[in-house]
């Protein structure tokens, strides 16, 4: 049976194993990273300098963050 093993191993284990987490963030964070875009289109034009500078600030983070996903996805875990 395929799908044996999802009853026999712990919960924590396959979902490490299949990567849940890591690409429920990524989903996430692509999704606010599209809403700081449409943010952005809609305000561009009556941000302050700093509002600007901590609004980049945000986008840089995320963007980080969405790095670090697809690394995490990519990468081979020891089960």
């Amino acid at each position: 049976m395929i799908g044996k093993h999802i009853k026999e191993q712990p919960l924590h284990k396959t979902l490490k194993q299949y990567r849940v987490l890591a690409i429920l963030s990524l989903a996430f964070i692509g999704y606010m990273m599209l809403d700081c875009w449409s943010f952005f289109e809609e305000n561009h034009t009556t941000m302050s300098v700093e509002s600007a500078a901590g609004f980049f600030t945000y986008v840089a983070a995320l963007l980080g963050a969405f790095v670090s996903c697809v690394k995490n996805v990519q990468a081979r875990h020891e089960e």
